[in-house]
């Protein structure tokens, strides 16, 4: 009988443990469970979220990127077709004139160039008493992709005193012309193909007129691209060229001694030319300055022996 009783209370004793045991097992899984849960649901929303707006974000991201990439792609690219129209002013002078007309229009031949307009005026230097020298203006067209080499050999001809380039671009000025002609031509088009499915006189007029407008229009829009093309393909240069004594000297002095120098030798190269110029005005004018002084010693002669005659008839009376 105590046997059976501590048999039954070891029994109740472990089916006690058993329950609590459970019970055990039971909340940790549940809050193993719930926490898991928690766990995984932020997770999951925090990835849904980047997976969306991360996505989202990289597509704009990249977006703009492509599109700044582009535009300044486009702004850093060249425009390898610019119409460009160069104006050059060149003033030479030269002691030998003759041949350096020769040189300057050899080195226009040269260059596959050719002489707009020219004209010569004025005396030798060698013929002359003093100004004006000649002077030769000119006009000329050179290949723009030679005119840099051509700018270099007419150092030559004589000495540059000066030199002036002037770039204008009118690329956008020409490629909008050129669609504009582009779309007057699909006008043109449109109205002829109206011209032959219209069937009334009225309609005819009207459209012949358009018509006539539109090609006036593109045929004054093909003359000015045809201007920019010669004016782009051809560089004008304007050269003026001097016949001098002797040639100026264009380097400016530095120190002070160079300073004196070149003053002095400016002075004694205008005194030297005063006395030249005295000389050959004399020398020149010799006879009429002979005859004058004739006169001019005649008149004096005469004049003091009126003198002397009027005052010896106030003494006397």
């Amino acid at each position: 009988m105590k046997a059976q009783r501590s048999s039954f209370k070891l029994f109740k004793l472990f089916v006690i443990l058993a329950i609590v045991l459970a019970l055990f097992a039971g909340c940790g899984n549940s809050n193993m469970d719930s926490k898991s849960t928690s766990d995984i649901a932020p997770s999951k929303g925090i990835n849904q979220e980047k997976g969306t707006g991360g996505v989202a974000s990289e597509m704009k991201k990249e977006t703009s990127d492509a599109s700044n990439k582009e535009g300044n792609t486009d702004a850093k690219a060249p425009v390898t077709n610019r119409k460009l129209i160069k104006n050059v002013e060149l003033s030479v002078e030269t002691t030998n004139f003759n041949e350096s007309i020769k040189k300057l229009e050899a080195f226009i031949k040269q260059f596959d160039g050719y002489i707009e307009s020219n004209s010569i005026t004025g005396t030798s230097v060698s013929e002359a008493n003093k100004a004006p020298a000649r002077h030769a203006s000119y006009t000329i067209r050179i290949p723009s992709g030679t005119l840099d080499t051509y700018l270099n050999e007419v150092g030559s001809v004589g000495n540059v005193l000066s030199k002036n380039i002037a770039t204008n671009d009118v690329t956008d000025q020409y490629f909008d012309t050129e669609a504009r002609v582009t779309s007057l031509k699909v006008q043109e088009q449109r109205l002829l193909e109206l011209l032959k499915q219209t069937g009334t006189l009225k309609d005819i007029v009207e459209l012949e007129k358009e018509l006539s407008s539109v090609r006036y229009e593109i045929e004054r829009l093909t003359t000015t691209l045809k201007k920019y093309d010669s004016l782009v393909d051809y560089s004008t240069v304007h050269l003026t060229l001097a016949e001098v004594a002797s040639i100026t000297d264009t380097t400016q002095p530095k120190t002070t001694g160079e300073r004196i120098s070149h003053t002095f030798k400016k002075n004694l190269t205008a005194v030297s030319n005063f006395v030249k110029d005295v000389t050959v005005f004399l020398i020149g004018n010799s006879p009429v300055l002979f005859i004058l002084g004739i006169i001019v010693t005649a008149g004096v002669f005469i004049g003091r022996r009126f003198m002397k005659k009027y005052k010896n008839n106030n003494i006397s009376s």
